[in-house]
């Protein structure tokens, strides 16, 4: 890190914190760092630059000193440099005429406004600006130049700030957002843990724009989407839009941003760009993250809306990734997932094995997973994945080990309408070993019934069915109102639907008494004949 002298770009003082954490994002990019008595003194406003890691070259702003003086070390917070337009306002009216510098005009280019902002300050100039036919009313008052920035990207689709600090005063480029992918993630790479989460609070289809003097457009609402959505209407008011092509754009501009669900995804994982190389493995903001999914069936691909990393200097490579289809306001959408490495069992082991474990949250399905991976350093090459998948279907756990070959236990609960399964599955590779099975449901000729499927059935006290079938089953543990049987072997038993039955279990004769509890349902007891 260099302390800068005063507000230039030379170097007054190098030193290495102790601790650094970054979060960057598009606008709103903050770092906090922990030095101890060998760095130099500096003061809340100071200018600060990094010399390398992921914010290589930004600039930074003292924002406060915390002094802990039992411990003899500082905590800085910092704020990107971009902020400090925070300090500076467009005090008194500066609308169109006074932008353009024309008497007369109503309207403002996108371009000449953002040049008039900037004019106001010396840190910064406009570099490149990729809208330059939107034009707007654009007016001000009272407006810091960060918020009038702010106004005026608002105005223009898919755009994002972009910054140089190789000379200065420095340079900002609005920038139109391309489709380019920028990088990729793997669960069986560089994933840790994963969410995905679909917010539709913000959303609508259908906008009903007012404008100057109570200004409606023709047909009164613009839609987008509501055949995929349905109707969700919104109310805006714009005092500015005078005529109704103006009003019109503007509602269209809006709508447009907010037709669709906001998705945002939040990966914990590995920055392995200074490991590989890799141009896959580089993060930027603005970019397209691709997220293959396999085991869903799925891939997830947004856009890099922020990086956070705990500690840039001892843990280089831990890093978050937050996924979003818009740029904006996704703090306020999703916390931070964490991670664990592990617990004591396993630390001796820690430097050959990998832990994982994310959560997907997608329209169809909810599932979690939990991955351990030995590599080829430990006793043994072995991986075990948990899985828990909740979809329309019922729930699906799953777990496979792999040891030499692969085991697999799978349990399902299955829900159809008038049914329910639950079936339990051992196997090794793809051939079933073991099974089980109960189902229960209503059929609308015989009424309820339970079906139960497997090498060996525990019975205790009543059973709540009209059929139980056994085939090549050993009932053991029959409860019965004076005392418990012994195992037996069955190889069919069927439950008449009243009275009492008598069944033989190979020889041994058991009888089956049907007891009706208050609420009149049929129940049954098994006991001797």
């Amino acid at each position: 890190m260099i302390l800068l002298n005063g507000h230039s770009l030379t170097a007054k003082n190098r030193f290495m914190p102790e601790k650094l954490a970054l979060q960057i994002s598009e606008r709103q990019s903050t770092a906090t760092m922990i030095i101890g008595p060998e760095a130099p003194g500096m003061n809340v406003g100071d200018w600060l630059q990094c010399e390398e890691g992921p914010a290589k070259g930004v600039v930074w702003r003292v924002k406060t000193i915390d002094q802990q003086y039992d411990k003899d070390t500082r905590t800085v917070t910092l704020e990107h440099i971009i902020q400090a337009l925070n300090d500076m306002v467009l005090f008194g009216d500066h609308g169109p005429k006074e932008i353009t510098g024309n008497s007369k005009a109503t309207t403002a280019t996108a371009k000449q406004t953002v040049q008039y902002i900037l004019s106001k300050q010396s840190d910064w100039t406009l570099n490149n600006f990729d809208y330059t036919t939107v034009s707007n009313p654009y007016s001000f008052n009272g407006d810091d130049l960060f918020s009038a920035l702010e106004t005026v990207s608002s105005s223009l689709e898919d755009c994002i700030w972009e910054y140089s600090f190789a000379s200065y005063p420095f340079r900002i480029s609005i920038r139109k957002l391309d489709d380019t992918l920028g990088t990729e993630m793997r669960t069986d790479r560089n994933i840790k843990t994963l969410k995905k989460t679909i917010d539709r609070s913000r959303m609508y289809t259908r906008i009903y724009p007012i404008g100057k003097n109570n200004l409606h457009i023709s047909g009164n609402y613009l839609h987008k989407n509501d055949g995929t959505y349905g109707v969700i209407c919104k109310v805006e008011t714009e005092s500015s839009m005078d005529t109704e092509a103006k009003l019109k754009a503007w509602a269209q501009q809006r709508l447009n941003r907010h037709c669709e669900p906001s998705v945002t995804v939040s990966i914990s994982g590995m920055d392995l760009k200074e490991a590989t190389g890799e141009p896959l493995d580089t993060f930027k903001i603005g970019t397209y993250c691709r997220v293959p999914l396999p085991e869903f069936s799925t891939t997830i691909k947004e856009r890099v809306t922020k990086l956070s990393y705990t500690d840039i200097v001892n843990t280089p490579m831990d890093v978050t990734v937050t996924l979003a289809n818009e740029l904006q306001d996704v703090a306020t959408i999703l916390r931070q997932q964490q991670s664990s490495s592990g617990g004591g069992a396993r630390q001796k082991a820690k430097d050959d094995e990998e832990d994982h474990a994310w959560f997907v949250d997608t329209t169809t399905h909810v599932a979690m997973v939990a991955e351990a991976v030995a590599g080829p350093g430990a006793d043994k090459d072995w991986s075990r994945v948990s899985r828990v998948i909740v979809d329309g279907m019922g729930i699906h756990q799953q777990v496979t080990t792999t040891r030499n070959e692969l085991e697999r236990a799978e349990s399902r609960i299955d829900v159809q309408e008038g049914k329910i399964s639950l079936v339990v599955e051992e196997k090794n590779g793809q051939n079933v070993v073991k099974a089980a099975s109960i189902v229960a449901g209503i059929n609308a000729q015989t009424g309820s019934y339970i079906k139960l499927s497997a090498d060996k059935i525990d019975l205790s006290g009543y059973v709540t069915a009209n059929e139980l079938s056994a085939t090549n089953a050993t009932i053991t543990n029959i409860v019965t109102g004076q005392t418990t049987m012994t195992t037996l072997r069955a190889s069919a038993a069927y439950l008449g639907s009243s009275g009492s039955s008598s069944v033989h279990i190979y020889g041994q004769l058991v009888r089956i008494y049907t007891v009706q509890d208050t609420g009149g349902t049929n129940r049954y007891v098994f006991g001797y004949a």
